[in-house]
């Protein structure tokens, strides 16, 4: 095996699509997107990663700008096949403080939030295969978009006759250019 080689950097500043690191994923990991578009600061990070090592490299390039998949495992697993837990990535707000306890949870961040992260960029040689990994050590939320869901509570008015068409349903039939579909 070559010698490994790691450094840790901190990301520029980019939106944020499914912001998963104050909790786990459905996979049990901490886990987010961050989405870099194509400036000065943004190219340079690029730059770095496409440089650093051999194989494949944990970026995509998008109609948007750049994709960068960050994760942290939350738990591992020793020689003797018994797991451990791992520490979740740090989250910090934008003057630097530390969330934890109850301010960690109770955070909602949305798609498009801005973002930036300390990671550990290292190489990797599995089975023949080269490549790049990114580490998630810590989150700073700069700028917060609440995430909303889209499941809200459209409500219905009383039926008078549970089999008669009402003035409500007729009217959403009706020809309109404020489609829901």
């Amino acid at each position: 095996m070559s010698e490994m080689k790691k450094k840790v950097v901190t990301t520029p500043i980019g939106e944020a699509r499914w912001f998963s690191v104050n909790k786990l994923d459905k996979f049990n990991n901490y886990t987010t997107e961050l989405i870099l578009d194509e400036s000065e600061k943004s190219m340079k990070f690029i730059d770095f990663l496409e440089s650093f090592g051999e194989g494949k490299k944990p970026l995509e390039k998008t109609d948007s700008g750049y994709k960068v998949k960050l994760k942290a495992k939350s738990q591992g697993t020793k020689k003797d096949n018994t797991t451990y837990q791992l520490n979740p990535p740090a989250v910090y707000d934008a003057l630097g403080k530390r969330l934890i306890g109850a301010d960690l949870e109770s955070i909602n961040i949305g798609n498009g939030s801005k973002i930036r992260a300390k990671i550990e960029v290292k190489t990797y040689e599995f089975m023949g295969q080269k490549g790049v990994s990114i580490g998630l050590k810590s989150v700073q939320i700069v700028e917060a978009i609440a995430f909303e869901s889209g499941s809200q509570d459209l409500g219905f008015s009383p039926l008078e006759q549970p089999n008669e068409e009402t003035d409500e349903q007729k009217a959403s039939f009706e020809e309109s250019d404020d489609y829901d579909f």
